[in-house]
């Protein structure tokens, strides 16, 4: 699967049954389950983390060899922007993406819908069978990742792919550069987060042998670094520098830290205080920092 694709349209569209929490809105199904915001900055966010991901992964949408997929399925589709650019590359396939929020665009590609859900619901609002379920940045997203991907091995066709595309949120480096900064820190308080709401921050580094354990055949593996400023002077590493300080910025990171640092016990003066050092550190040349993206997929058995 590697057709390049066109950057994909601005999208801004509001969930009227949202509720209001430090300043944001968030999804009012199942309150409180996802803990990031879905309002008009959030969604700029995602949108500009699309086109970062399909740089980092070359143009491409996915790395799974899916063929003709007759019927797709993306899971915590976020905008859509994955879903939409995938019905428009592929229109010979139908394609759905399920959310707990309803802030998808109504101007969608023929081949494309979007249906509110729980992936983590035993009922599904769709009956499949699915040739290709995609997920992506869901780290912060399931209590029970084995039982759900049991169920999404249950809706897709034999022959079917799954495709995860998740991070770390731990910032590395190879010469130590990040050691003690704030974007070390802040990695870190954000995976403290997630352990303290029950969701795994490593949960990325266990995608294969679950896949594999759920009865996958197939199963391919890769880590990607992903630079955290411009330090490199590779042309593409520098260009995914640019596309990272463009998403990542304070704004957006109050946004999709704000509940994780107050579950791991900082105080709102502490978390705004630990973003802006960690901004100030991805504009550092010196700091060479980057996180680790995971890719892996697998193909339920004919």
């Amino acid at each position: 699967m590697q057709k390049v694709l066109p950057l994909s349209p601005k999208i801004t569209q509001l969930d009227p049954s949202s509720t209001s929490e430090h300043g944001r809105t968030y999804h009012s199904f199942k309150h409180g389950k996802y803990v990031l915001p879905n309002d008009s900055k959030e969604q700029y966010r995602l949108n500009s983390q699309h086109q970062l991901l399909k740089l980092l992964l070359d143009g491409s949408l996915g790395s799974a060899p899916v063929g003709q997929a007759p019927s797709v399925l993306d899971i915590g589709t976020g905008t859509g922007i994955w879903a939409m650019d995938f019905a428009s590359a592929f229109p010979d396939s139908q394609v759905v993406g399920m959310d707990l929020s309803l802030i998808q665009p109504s101007n969608t590609p023929p081949n494309c819908r979007f249906v509110r859900g729980d992936a983590e619901d035993v009922d599904w609002p769709l009956t499949g069978p699915f040739g290709y379920v995609h997920l992506r940045m869901m780290v912060s997203c399931f209590d029970q990742p084995r039982r759900t991907i049991k169920r999404i091995f249950e809706k897709l066709a034999p022959g079917g792919w799954v495709e995860f595309q998740d991070v770390e949120m731990a910032a590395c480096s190879e010469d130590g550069s990040t050691r003690g900064t704030s974007m070390e820190r802040l990695g870190g308080y954000l995976e403290s987060g997630l352990a303290a709401i029950n969701r795994d921050p490593k949960i990325a580094r266990q995608y294969e042998s679950i896949l594999q354990e759920t009865g996958f055949v197939d199963v391919v593996a890769r880590q990607i670094q992903m630079p955290c400023g411009i330090w490199s002077e590779d042309p593409k590493q520098q260009a995914l520098g640019n596309l990272f300080l463009s998403t990542y910025t304070e704004q957006s990171l109050t946004g999709l830290s704000t509940k994780l640092l107050l579950a791991a016990g900082l105080t709102i003066e502490e978390g705004t205080q630990l973003i802006a050092g960690t901004v100030k550190d991805y504009l550092n040349p010196d700091i060479r920092g980057y996180i680790v993206f995971h890719v892996v997929y697998g193909r339920k058995p004919e």
